[in-house]
């Protein structure tokens, strides 16, 4: 390392003489080497001697002393001693060879260069008195013509010193912009590099050409599963979202992508049988500033533990609700049996409740098993939806807490829908029952109703804790519970709203929660009959 160092610092050394002291050596050398050789009187043989050997000193000078250890300012000796060399060879020519003084634009540039303009007004002023001593030291009378041909030996002089100047002073300006640049972009492109590394998930960065330009270790262990080849935008063990079918090349994440599609939560299966692993790709391009194409990217997580720990709970509520099925069923009957005795008025009254509330188990669990294999059976009949509505309360009258809350009811008298009429209840009860578990006794719950024509609709809302905005969709996700059911310690499995929504879908309506200031509000819209 410090033989590196040395040799670095030799090479520097040798740079400096041979840009700044070298020309005027040489131009010297070839001076004397004229005079002699064209046989030239020197008036001043002596000035000539003095002259010579300053800039000599200065060669010497420049070769042995470690000028890059010394301050700045003493560099500049020896540009300043060139300029009294040359002035002094200037006077011992005069007469003879009045273009002498043109050597100090070397030094003057050194100056210029060096020192940036302070420099190069000290070298013009070198130039000047060069120019000045040549007509001054002449054995002859001074005569206008001698002043203009030094005049213009100046003016040469100090257009190329301050030229000079300011090129190479703003080439090192434009110079420290592009290596600031240049560190700026590699700090950014190594945060870049670590931020990829970091994050858990596979990244892809393609620019506008398809070249990758930025990946992690995550996208390459996934490309691995996928078997892609080297420089293969498709890979050959790569399914559909059911783990069996193979997804065609042109329809693989990476494939879509360098064609320039967007697209998100794209759900599929890399690996071998036995250790596949789920992904969910999102690619999206990438736009400049004025519209033109800057590249895309592409995020792929691993969701396999979440989509296993899904199936296993939907695995345990299946077999939950296919062991419920025969003991509700029991209760059905028995309580029908009952029904068909001589009870009291008031036995009967609570009988007929447990047989509704049984049938409602009994047609939820059915509901939660038809959801889970995508089926929606419905036996469509006309049904006076305010009707439906009476029902449904007089199940809830039973309800824990129910009663503890103030129900408003305004739904209009004549609103006919064609719907199945256990699957409409069960979505209304539903609605209902969060309707109590998230107000506070006292509170309120309203039903009421509206229409245009297409559609009519009922308005459930109760007071009490309010729907975060992120959750008004996500609420009716399976197994999914939103930020107030977290806070208030609800208890609940996250089904009702999940096993609803598909049932007003196969009747052609829609399930929504609505965003409001206080409480909850869900809307469910049938088609009008």
């Amino acid at each position: 390392m410090a033989d590196e160092i040395g040799d670095a610092a030799t090479k520097e050394h040798w740079t400096r003489f041979l840009r700044m002291q070298f020309p005027v050596a040489a131009s010297t050398m070839l001076l004397l080497a004229l005079l002699l050789v064209l046989g030239v009187d020197v008036a001043r043989p002596g000035l000539l001697a003095t002259g010579t050997a300053i800039i000599l000193t200065v060669v010497v000078a420049s070769l042995l002393i470690p000028w890059r250890r010394l301050p700045t300012i003493a560099q500049a000796t020896m540009p300043l001693l060139d300029i009294v060399g040359v002035a002094v060879l200037a006077a011992a020519l005069s007469g003879a060879i009045d273009s002498v003084g043109v050597l100090v634009a070397f030094p003057a540039v050194w100056l210029g260069v060096s020192f940036g303009a302070g420099g190069a007004v000290v070298g013009i002023a070198g130039a000047l008195v060069a120019s000045a001593v040549t007509v001054l030291a002449t054995p002859v009378e001074q005569h206008a013509a001698q002043w203009a041909s030094a005049s213009i030996v100046f003016i040469v002089v100090a257009v190329i010193v301050w030229a000079a100047t300011v090129t190479v002073t703003a080439g090192r300006a434009a110079h420290a912009a592009n290596e600031a640049a240049v560190v700026d972009a590699e700090r950014a492109s190594a945060a870049l590099r670590s931020f990829f590394e970091r994050v858990d998930a596979g990244l892809l960065y393609l620019d506008e050409r398809g070249k990758v330009v930025l990946y992690n270790n995550a996208i390459i262990g996934f490309g691995e599963l996928a078997r892609h080849g080297a420089g293969d935008v498709a890979g050959s063990r790569v399914y559909a979202a059911d783990q069996v079918t193979p997804l065609p090349p042109d329809d693989q994440p990476l494939a879509r992508m360098t064609r320039g599609e967007s697209f998100a939560d794209f759900l599929y299966w890399v690996g071998p049988r036995g250790g596949q692993r789920a992904l969910v790709a999102n690619g999206r391009s990438i736009e400049r500033a004025d519209g033109r194409a800057a590249g895309a990217i592409l995020v792929v997580q691993d969701v396999t533990e979440i989509l296993r720990s899904n199936r296993a709970r939907e695995d345990a509520l299946a077999t939950l609700a296919h062991e419920l099925r025969t003991p509700l069923t029991s209760i059905v009957g028995y309580s029908e049996l009952l029904l068909a005795d001589d009870l009291g008025v008031a036995a009967s009254a609570r009988v007929e409740i447990i047989s509704r509330n049984a049938e409602h188990l009994l047609s939820l669990s059915a509901s939660f098993l038809d959801d889970l294999h995508g089926e929606v059976p419905l036996v469509r009949e006309r049904l006076l939806l305010g009707r439906v509505v009476d029902d449904a309360l007089e199940v809830m009258d039973a309800a824990p807490g129910f009663t503890d809350r103030e129900v408003i009811l305004d739904v209009a008298p004549e609103l006919w829908v064609l719907a199945d009429p256990r699957s409409i209840a069960e979505v209304l009860l539903n609605l209902l029952g969060n309707a109590v578990k998230f107000s506070r006794p006292g509170g309120r719950i309203s039903i009421t109703s509206g229409e245009d024509d297409a559609f009519v609709w009922l308005d459930v809302s109760n007071s009490g804790s309010r729907i975060d905005r992120e959750d008004l969709e996500r609420i009716f996700d399976r197994f999914y519970r939103g930020g107030n059911a977290q806070r208030g310690a609800v208890a609940g499995t996250g089904l009702g709203l999940a096993v609803s929504r598909p049932i007003v879908a196969a009747h052609g309506g829609t399930l929504t929660a609505e965003d409001v200031d206080e409480g909850a509000s869900f809307r469910l819209c049938l088609p009008r009959y």
